[in-house]
């Protein structure tokens, strides 16, 4: 057990040099629990993980929102001719072909009422709650688990 203490030790101290905790030279690094925690969650990939799902969940709950929103198309065409076609009328020459063609059309749909999205929303938010819920006991467990080792730690190192 104190072997492992110790290799935690180590590893911490290197985890800490390597990451700019250490101090400088002439004085020792000086780690305090709220310090290793902090690191912990900053660097950990459970608390990355549970962040990112939090930020999938949220994604997905834009997404149920966005049923409600309208739908908006919009085309546009344009074309080169070759040659301009004039005509004469009355003396007067009218292109009935010019050489550039443009055309535009656009469209906006929106559905005054569908009864499915309001579950669907409702699942959403549901759904981003619970991994609020989830992502913040992960990042809690961590920090438990993280001051524990380094308690443990501390008392073998002074016993």
């Amino acid at each position: 057990m104190q072997r492992a203490l110790r290799c935690f030790l180590s590893l911490l101290s290197a985890f800490g040099a390597a990451n700019g905790f250490a101090a400088t030279e002439s004085e020792s690094p000086v780690w305090t629990l709220e310090r290793v925690v902090e690191a912990a969650l900053e660097r950990s990939e459970r608390a990355q993980i549970s962040t990112d799902q939090l930020e999938m969940a949220r994604a997905r709950r834009f997404q149920a929102l966005a049923f409600f929103f309208p739908t908006i198309a919009a085309t546009g065409n344009y074309t080169r001719r070759a040659n301009e076609v004039i005509r004469e009328l009355n003396g007067v020459a009218v292109p009935i072909q010019q050489h550039n063609a443009l055309s535009a059309l656009g469209q906006l749909r929106w559905t005054l009422f569908d009864a499915r999205g309001f579950p669907l929303y409702a699942a959403a938010s549901a759904e981003q709650r619970a991994v609020e819920d989830e992502s913040r006991e992960a990042r809690r467990r961590l920090g438990f688990e993280v001051a524990s080792a380094f308690l443990q730690t501390l008392s073998a190192s002074n016993v």
